[in-house]
């Protein structure tokens, strides 16, 4: 079955934007591709070289277009007539031709990154010139550039099948660095199909990146919004055990080292970079409980309030919540979101 769009209406009613942990299962793809010997490039690393060399490109157009312009005036000035300046003029008309294919070369590289993906789809290895060519693929895709499609890529050709036979429940051998991944997107996944379904009013975006400087410094795993409701970020956590609250954070009925204390300070900085404010962090905690057999435990205080909900108490839990009158005005996730990153996966 095709994948729905980034952009579309679910059956429910719920506007919905992206798919659910599109990020995680491409960490997880990459770490089992990479065991099994296949290099896939690192994705962000490669958009800031795509955007060096396109910037790089720029400067030599710009550059040959001066000298051109020097080229001429000194020809206009007698430059070819005179025999003292004839061999500088030949070497400067030389020099042209070479520095424009140059540039037509390198620039062509770039563009071509553009619709060339499919150049590399069967190869394992993709060595420099492939990375260019994802690179520059990569950066055009953010800037609204249109660029091959991504099911043609071969990371998507290498890295899909592995995901799919997660997803599927057919992947047999899991290496151990890679089943934190996979845990992780799946519950990730199944808290992103349950918001999917919120219906009528809601607006819902999945997996986020938010940068700063042209780096990621965020990832939000969804964010859900109502007129009447304001703005959540939601969380997922496949925190085992019971969660409750000591001390303003969030502790395990178990020695976690500090983990679950520690995330509080991250979701809050994660919700911070948003340009937007939040009404709360829900942190939607899967096979696990919360609280004293109520299902919910909150972190309230000065901040933005933290609540941690088991995923079956969820909707009783939205249901309970009072319309905003607190007077902040709430963006939705589509005015949020300057940039989505979209990977075509097969709907399950």
């Amino acid at each position: 079955m095709p994948n729905p769009p980034a952009d579309y209406i679910h059956p429910s009613g719920t506007h919905v934007l992206g798919h659910p942990a599109v990020g995680a299962w491409a960490a997880y793809g990459r770490a089992v591709a990479e065991t099994r010997g296949i290099l896939i490039p690192q994705p962000a690393p490669l958009e800031k070289s795509g955007r060096s060399v396109l910037s790089y490109v720029k400067w030599a157009i710009v550059a040959w277009l001066v000298f051109l312009v020097v080229t001429i005036v000194f020809a206009a000035l007698g430059g070819t007539e005179n025999p003292s300046t004839q061999p500088l003029m030949a070497a400067m008309i030389s020099l042209l031709i070479i520095s424009f294919l140059f540039v037509l070369v390198v620039g062509g590289v770039i563009v071509g990154g553009a619709y060339g993906i499919a150049v590399f789809t069967n190869k394992h290895k993709i060595g420099a010139g492939g990375a260019v060519g994802i690179a520059g693929a990569a950066y055009m895709k953010r800037r609204g550039i249109p660029a091959a499609g991504t099911d043609h890529s071969p990371v998507f050709r290498t890295v899909g099948p592995i995901i799919e036979a997660a997803r599927s429940g057919n992947e047999q051998q899991v290496p151990d660095h890679a089943k934190p991944w996979l845990i992780g997107a799946a519950a990730e996944e199944k808290v992103g199909l349950m918001l999917n379904a919120l219906g009528p009013g809601w607006e819902v975006a999945h997996d986020i990146e938010i940068y700063e400087n042209e780096n990621v410094r965020a990832n939000i795993d969804h964010l859900i919004f109502h007129p009447t409701l304001g703005l959540f970020m939601v969380d997922t956590k496949r925190w085992s055990g019971n969660t409750s609250v000591a001390n303003g954070v969030f502790v395990a009925d178990f020695d976690d080292g500090g983990h679950r204390a520690r995330s509080v300070d991250t979701l809050r900085w994660e919700a911070s970079m948003l340009n937007s404010p939040v009404r709360g962090i829900i942190v939607v905690v899967v096979d696990g409980t919360v609280g004293v057999g109520n299902g919910y435990a909150f972190i309230n205080g000065p901040e933005t309030i933290v609540i941690a909900v088991e995923q079956n108490m969820f909707g009783d839990m939205l249901k309970a919540l009072n319309p905003v009158n607190d007077g902040i005005t709430y963006s939705s996730p589509s005015e949020i979101l300057s940039w989505r990153k979209h990977l075509l996966l097969p709907r399950m």
